[in-house]
Parts: C-alpha cells; structure tokens; sequence
C-alpha cells in the first residue's frame, strides 16, 4: 500500500514539475539598442523565457538633448530581458547608466511647452519556435500583458502626465484596449482569451509631458507577459492526477477486502 501511494506521489509531482517547470529563479539578458532596428538585424532579436522578441523600431524625441526622432542607439539606453520561469517573460526599458532615467526634466527645463519628449518602441512577440511551424504548431502561448512605469514627480498633480501607453496588435486580429500606465496608477494588464501565439506591442513613453508643470524622471517602463503552460506538460499533470485517484481507490477496497 506504502508504495503504491508513493508512486502515486511521485506521479503527480512530476507532472506538477513539467507544468510549473523547476525552481524559480532569475534569468537576465540584457540587449542593446541596435543602430537600425527598421531593418532585420539579428542583433535586434532575442530570447526571454519562452517568448522570442525583436525590436522593430526605436525612436527617441528628446528637447533637452536635441532629439527629435533619433535612433534609439547611442542614446544611453538598454533592454533587459528577465525570466523567473517559463510562464512569466518581461522586457525593461531603462537607463545603460546606473541610477540614469529615460527622461529627467529639471527645472531648467520648464515650462516644456511645445518641446517634445517621447520614445516610441515597438516590440514584435512570438512564443519560441513558433514562427518556425508557420505558427501552426505553437508550443505555447502568450496569456496575458502588462506594463508598468517607475518614476518621479515634484508635483503630485503631474503624476497623471508622466505616462507609458500601449496599443497591441494581436496576431488573431481580436480587440484589445490599450494599456496607459502612469505614475497615478503604475501598472495597466491585458488578458487575452483565448491566448495569443504572437503580437506586436507598440509602446510611447512620456509623450504627455508637455503638460508637467515642475521636474520629472522616467527611470524605466516594463512589459510583462504571462505565458500558457504547453498543452502536453498539463495533459502529464492530469494523468498524473488521475492515476494518484485510482490508486487510492485500489488501496481502500483492498482495506476493505481484508
């Protein structure tokens, strides 16, 4: 009886392993800007979690540097790529310079007025290898996308000026509202139903700061996605499951029996 429950046990803990996948823990990728992302560039593409990624355009406005849209590259930016396991991917935004921001208006800058202060970037998103099935046999797929902002504002009544909006295409072509993170509320999610294989995810960050009225940072802007767990590692966890039930009933009708 002892090892049959054993069994039973060791069953469902593999199936829960192919589901949740191993321990947590950090995966970091960083990627630089590439000079010109318009163009397929090899060095624009990469891999976080079980989502891959490419950077179809970056550009940058920015009144206090005398940008008006440049290329991202040679800008002082940075993506970083972190996983924690293979149901969570996300890409920042953020400074290559340790405590730098996206944007930093000081008071030397005020009022902004007609100046402007925007990065547009767009990211296009599959689930690994499926681009490489025609996007007819995904092995998984996305659930969900988030976008948050971190930053600062002297004023509070500025907060709902320093902005991170996003508006995504989904591959299936289903509506979907856009994201607007802002620091008055951080953090914007989307859920898709039924999960998406791939999507295109274009981001404008700070383009209301024309309305701030004292200094503000941008530090960084975060995407996150949730990814579907592959069909074939659930179906292991149901058997699992099942075979845990159906030994528990052979061992109490031989308890039963005796």
């Amino acid at each position: 009886m002892r090892k049959s429950i054993c069994w039973g046990v060791a069953l469902v803990l593999a199936g829960w392993t192919m589901v949740a996948g191993p321990a947590a823990h950090a995966v970091t990728t960083v990627i630089p800007l590439a000079a010109n992302p318009d163009a397929w560039d090899p060095a624009s593409a990469f891999q976080v979690g079980n989502l891959d990624f490419w950077v179809a355009s970056c550009s940058i406005s920015d009144a206090s540097k005398g940008l008006s849209g440049a290329s991202c590259d040679g800008q002082g930016l940075q993506l970083v790529g972190t996983s924690t396991n293979p149901e969570n991917a996300s890409v920042t935004i953020e400074s290559a310079t340790s405590g730098g921001h996206i944007f930093n208006i000081g008071p030397s800058q005020l009022p902004v007025g007609n100046d402007t202060y925007d990065l547009s970037l767009q990211l296009d998103v599959t689930t690994v290898a499926c681009a490489d099935s025609g996007f007819t046999d995904c092995p998984s797929a996305i659930k969900s996308d988030a976008i948050s902002l971190t930053g600062s504002a002297t004023n509070p009544a500025d907060d709902q000026y320093v902005t991170a909006g996003e508006s995504i295409t989904l591959g299936s072509g289903n509506p979907v509202p856009e994201l607007q993170a802002s620091l008055a509320n951080p953090i914007d999610t989307a859920k898709f139903s039924p999960a998406e294989q791939f999507l295109l995810a274009q981001k404008d960050i700070g383009d209301e700061l024309s309305h701030i009225t004292g200094p503000v940072t941008i530090d960084r802007v975060t995407q996150s996605f949730g990814v579907v767990p592959e069909p074939a590692s659930v179906g292991v966890f149901l058997v699992s499951l099942i075979a845990l039930g159906a030994t528990r009933r052979r061992n109490n009708r031989t308890s039963s029996l005796s």
